[in-house]
């Protein structure tokens, strides 16, 4: 997770990612035939994932334009697939805590590289992405995702799980090292200019608070 957030977009296809999760499915194929405590099972595929699936599936058949809408159905499938891997390769919570931890060092290493790409590098202003009538000279950091809405969705589903992070760990190092990579996160957040990832991260805020309360 962490080197697929990392990779610069220009360095990587979507086709890659189909690929590695295919080879995770095969090794954990593999795993489950030598391993009789490994298994394989559909169960976290819920109602809410089925209706997505279902969704996904029907938007390519009626696309006006297949070819595309059936590239994009291979990656969500490739998805849906690793999520299944997830689940049923990962069965403590220590585990989870961990992936969640890698993946989220590699998102707030691409804070740290949005912020090297504005204030070494320099971000010229994205004609494509902003309008530059009623924001000139603004300038908004896309970091590896090369493009600065994406990277504003990248960063809402990312920061929630920082806290998760500092309300699980048991030492005082760790709850200031997330909290501190949080900040850069939010930082960079703030810099894409996305006001629909502002928007979304302040809604996540207010979930995330009424669960914890």
């Amino acid at each position: 997770f962490a080197l697929i957030v990392i990779i610069p977009y220009d360095w990587w296809r979507g086709m890659y990612g189909v690929f590695l999760i295919v080879a995770f499915a095969f090794l954990f194929f593999i795993k489950t035939v030598i391993d009789s405590k490994a298994h394989f099972s559909i169960k976290p595929l819920d109602f809410a994932m089925l209706v997505f699936m279902l969704s996904i599936v029907l938007a390519a058949v009626i696309s006006l334009f297949p070819e595309m809408s059936f590239s994009y159905l291979v990656l969500y499938i490739a998805c849906f697939l690793l999520v299944l891997v997830i689940a049923n390769s990962i069965q403590t919570g220590e585990k989870l805590n961990l992936m969640v931890e890698i993946f989220l060092l590699g998102v707030s290493f691409t804070a740290f590289y949005g912020l090297w790409q504005l204030l070494v590098v320099g971000v010229a202003v994205n004609p494509s992405t902003t309008d530059v009538r009623l924001n000139p000279g603004l300038v908004r950091i896309s970091s590896t995702m090369g493009n600065e809405n994406v990277y504003g969705e990248l960063l809402v589903l990312a920061l929630p799980f920082f806290w998760a992070v500092v309300f699980n760990s048991r030492t005082l190092f760790k709850k200031a090292l997330f909290v501190s990579l949080f900040v850069v996160s939010f930082i960079g957040l703030v810099l894409t200019g996305s006001r629909s990832a502002w928007i979304s991260f302040a809604v996540s805020i207010m979930v995330l608070l009424f669960f914890k309360n």
